[in-house]
């Protein structure tokens, strides 16, 4: 990630370099963009952030299947109205919605920031 003011300000220094690497790119049929924070700083990142670290992390098999079932029954709930219908305790139904979602199979649009109104999909 390059911030925007230091490409304006160091172009004719990195020009060549990004020159390079798009003709490298192309030629392993490839492409080659220059990402500034305006692209990464979404709530993709913030997405991503708060989420890769639950993919490993323990998950019970049987809340697991809980949510999934919820969601299925569901259709397209809300992770707050997932959560509430689950028949545990609500720490423990958070913490399997997250898991779940963190490791992709409980889906959700990635572009929007995750919270209570995320809307929710069984992968």
């Amino acid at each position: 990630m390059k911030y925007r003011a230091d490409l304006r300000a160091n172009w004719p220094s990195l020009r060549p370099g990004f020159a390079a690497a798009r003709d490298a790119a192309r030629k392993a049929n490839g492409l080659f963009r220059i990402v500034t924070e305006r692209a990464i700083r979404c709530p993709r990142l913030d997405n991503a952030r708060r989420l890769l670290p639950l993919r490993k992390a323990p998950l019970d098999a049987r809340l697991a299947e809980t949510a999934r079932t919820v969601v299925r029954r569901m259709g397209a709930p809300t992770l707050r109205e997932t959560v509430t219908a689950m028949p545990c305790d609500r720490v423990a139904a958070l913490g399997a919605v997250w898991r779940l979602m963190a490791r992709g199979d409980l889906v959700f649009d990635p572009r929007l920031a995750v919270g209570f109104d995320t809307r929710l999909r069984v992968s």
